[in-house]
């Protein structure tokens, strides 16, 4: 199983209890190094640091049939190449991704108030790193884009949309009644 943007390993490691082979990959040495340091009682477990793009084209033969994206899509400065990277994975047949939903994440965090703000328009979301349940003091970057992208970029390399799932967060419905994030499963 192949865990594109794995920052610390914590999924890898709960994907490594139930797959002979976890590969978590993440562009952050730091967050690389942790993962590395967290997990060494794991053999079936392993981390690069590098984006899924930089990977693929080294590691074009390797063999994954399942890939998880978790929170990982609206990161990627580029949609498409990302998604094309994934597809070069020799053997990847399943995809699992969440990311944030574009029609109510901005209202979550209040940006759709912005007079600049434009649903159907692709755009880096420049902002503090903030949880529901902490703020971390520092920026961070994501990109808004309409939730056709991310269907589009999927099916242009060849992944059919199997199961598509709008989730909630952990607050109160009566606090956002909204599903703040998109669960997506793709095949091919």
């Amino acid at each position: 199983m192949l865990d594109v943007g794995c920052g610390t390993g914590v999924l890898s490691a709960s994907l490594a209890a139930t797959s002979p082979r976890v590969l978590g990959m993440d562009p952050s040495a730091k967050s690389i190094a942790i993962a590395r340091r967290e997990s060494t009682a794991l053999s079936n477990l392993e981390f690069e640091c590098a984006t899924v793009e930089d990977w693929s084209a080294l590691h074009a033969g390797e063999c994954f049939p399942v890939a998880v994206l978790n929170m990982v899509l609206m990161d990627v400065p580029d949609l498409s190449k990302a998604m094309k990277a994934l597809a070069n994975v020799r053997a990847v047949r399943q995809v699992v991704a969440t990311f944030t939903h574009p029609a109510f994440w901005p209202r979550y965090w209040g940006y759709d108030k912005l007079p600049e703000f434009d649903y159907s328009r692709e755009f880096a979301v420049v902002s503090q790193f903030r949880t529901a349940a902490k703020d971390y003091g520092h920026l961070t970057t994501h990109y808004h884009r309409p939730l056709e992208n991310y269907l589009s970029a999927a099916r242009r390399v060849g992944f059919a949309i199997a199961n598509v799932a709008e989730l909630r967060g952990t607050e109160d419905s009566r606090d956002f009644p909204y599903p703040r994030f998109i669960g997506l499963e793709l095949r091919r």
